[in-house]
């Protein structure tokens, strides 16, 4: 089996900066299916990281290179989920707690307005 590393993966909150693209990874992923085709028996090969961080990215690699056989997720299937679900639940807590402070602002002029009306 054949893993090909290409590069640190992009994306999320602290993803490499790296902004190369699927499509520009083809002529290195075409060069190792070869050397791998090469040694005589079947090798498959897997690629992982830099631009192939989400499944479209993957599904691009694949159609660019039919002779991929798969992928190796590090980054890709534990770090960017869980940023994207840490930052929504974060948002989650604060909208109550907004909502909240609403209320309570709310029930404090409720309160000051009856007070006003009843000493009046």
């Amino acid at each position: 089996m054949c893993w090909l590393h290409v590069g640190l993966t992009t994306g999320g909150m602290i993803g490499a900066s790296d902004r190369r693209t699927v499509g520009s990874l083809v002529p290195v992923l075409e060069e190792i299916c070869g050397v791998a085709d090469a040694a005589g028996r079947f090798i498959p090969v897997l690629c992982h990281g830099g631009p192939i961080s989400e499944p479209a990215n993957l599904e691009e690699a694949l159609r660019l290179v039919p002779r991929l056989n798969g992928f190796v997720g590090a980054s890709s299937i534990e770090r960017l989920p869980t940023e994207s679900a840490i930052v929504d639940r974060i948002a989650r807590f604060r909208a109550v707690s907004q909502e909240r402070s609403l209320a309570d602002e709310l029930i404090k002029e409720r309160r000051w307005e009856a007070a006003q009306e009843g000493a009046g």
